[in-house]
């Protein structure tokens, strides 16, 4: 029987010096299954860590109604 683990959400939008020193927590979470949301221009960049198995994507060009369409999904994912 596999146990599922408990999803932990990051959410870091922008500041890449930010992205970076927080993705270099990842690997001490293993016992979570780790999403990311981060703008877009940000997300190839978290995509390299192996360790987060979603990364949600906001564009800034959606604005407000962006933010929200993000919050609906990720409630969705029970986070």
């Amino acid at each position: 029987m596999t146990l599922k683990k408990n999803k932990l959400l990051i959410i870091r939008f922008s500041s890449i010096g930010d992205i970076v020193q927080a993705m270099s927590v990842i690997p001490t979470l293993s016992d979570y299954e780790i999403h990311w949301a981060t703008k877009t221009e940000f997300s190839n960049l978290v995509s390299l860590s192996l360790e987060v198995k979603k990364v949600w994507k906001i564009s800034n060009r959606k604005g407000i109604i962006g933010l929200i369409s993000l919050a609906i999904k990720l409630r969705k994912e029970e986070f």
